[in-house]
């Protein structure tokens, strides 16, 4: 399976101080939204303050995810009380700004949050200077797979944030955000990919033709032309056709298979022992299928 890692774009945090724990907290935009590095946690020196840091992850396409895990860098650890942190989605802007403060899965106006925990227990009593690792726990691996060739956007907060918890000393740390080359926070991912499309340039317009034949004749589908098959089939999963005799292919055995005309039309075939195509019968040879 390969290994990608995708760099955060769009990251920095948003902050939210008052006087007031309660007035900082559930404030519906912070004071500032700020790109050159990413703060989390809360502080009680000189007032309250609430740090929230957002980041978004460019996923590939996938077809499964077996591990993903956030790498952080270290910049500094202010924590005179130790805590977890907690990985959640978010809808937040493009650009980052202030009002997305409130913009992640399970915020309440007020009282603790109830939104969906994507991570493994990770507390700040483990920081380092150097890469903080924090692993996608299940929840967290669904969420990455459904944000497949699309962009995942997260938000970090303290758990001491999300129990709605007054923090008596300072507990917030920082780690440097994609502004700061080299060092950009980044998201290790273990998936399966698609696979490639497959080349049929090497099958004669004959076996194209039965092929069409058989899969108008399945489901009905009378409008796409020979040009259009030959030019945009493509069969799931890891099928090789390009190194297949035109005899072989006119012989094979199809099992359940998937067939992708023109991006829009699917037609799935599904076949057994024996087919006649084209007045030919299919006895014998593979050609592997979905």
């Amino acid at each position: 399976m390969p290994i990608t890692d995708v760099k955060a774009s769009n990251d920095g945090y948003i902050t939210s101080a008052n006087a007031n724990y309660d007035t900082a907290r559930n404030a519906i935009a912070g004071n500032q939204a700020i790109t050159i590095i990413l703060y989390i946690g809360q502080l009680v020196t000189p007032i309250y303050g609430i740090r929230r840091p957002f980041a978004s992850f460019q996923i590939p396409d996938m077809v499964s995810l077996t591990a993903a895990s956030l790498f952080l860098n270290g910049a500094a650890d202010f924590s005179t009380t130790d805590f977890d942190i907690y990985i959640h989605l978010s809808t937040y802007s493009d650009p980052l700004v202030k009002e997305d403060f409130d913009l992640f899965d399970g915020h309440q106006a007020s009282g603790a949050y109830n939104g969906t925990i994507l991570n493994n227990a990770w507390n700040s009593v483990d920081y380092s200077a150097g890469w903080n690792e924090i692993v996608f726990n299940a929840a967290g691996l669904s969420a990455v797979l459904a944000a497949k060739n699309s962009t995942l956007k997260i938000v970090l907060i303290s758990k001491e944030d999300y129990d709605n918890s007054v923090p008596t000393y300072d507990e917030y740390c920082a780690f440097n955000s994609s502004e700061t080359a080299g060092n950009e926070p980044y998201l290790s991912i273990t998936y399966t990919a698609p696979p490639p499309p497959v080349d049929v340039s090497g099958i004669s317009d004959a076996i194209l033709t039965s092929l069409l034949s058989l899969t108008t004749a399945k489901i009905g589908v009378s409008s796409v032309s020979n040009s259009e098959l030959l030019s945009d089939l493509l069969i799931s999963r890891d099928v090789q056709l390009s190194g297949l005799s035109n005899s072989v292919l006119n012989s094979g055995l199809f099992f359940p298979s998937i067939f992708y005309v023109s991006g829009s039309e699917l037609i799935k075939l599904y076949t057994r022992n024996h087919l006649t195509v084209a007045g030919e019968e299919i006895t014998h040879g593979i050609i592997r299928g979905y």
